[in-house]
């Protein structure tokens, strides 16, 4: 029987989030965005950064500073993109939440891991 980690491609499921939020960091959005995903940009920083996270660090194990660093680098480099681009704007709020997001990411795959809950083991 294969284990979890052999049926899941961890590091394409990396790979394809970091794209798709690369995406929507950089293409312009206006009022034409469907209500939920328009309320609360902190909250959409949010959720990415903690599914990227949880995805980093199944994916190539970099460990709990490695992980909040180079997503947090990640963060800075997409809001430095978005100085430059008329329809977006960098903030230095969203690089906040981009962190705060990185290390709760970090924090719920350890709580997980510690009730019980271990990708290794299916």
């Amino acid at each position: 029987m294969l284990r979890w980690n052999e049926r899941i491609p961890w590091r394409s499921l990396f790979w394809i989030a970091l794209t798709a939020v690369t995406v929507l960091a950089l293409i312009p959005w206006g009022e034409e965005i469907p209500r939920p995903f328009r309320w609360s940009d902190k909250l959409n920083h949010f959720a990415a950064f903690v599914v990227l996270a949880n995805l980093l660090q199944e994916a190539y194990r970099p460990g709990a500073w490695r992980t909040v660093a180079i997503l947090t680098l990640y963060g800075a480099f997409i809001e430095g993109i978005q100085s430059f681009l008329p329809w977006r704007s960098a903030e230095w709020g969203d690089l906040g939440v981009d962190l705060l997001a990185a290390s709760a990411g970090v924090l719920l795959r350890a709580l997980l891991r510690n009730r019980g809950f271990d990708a290794d083991r299916y």
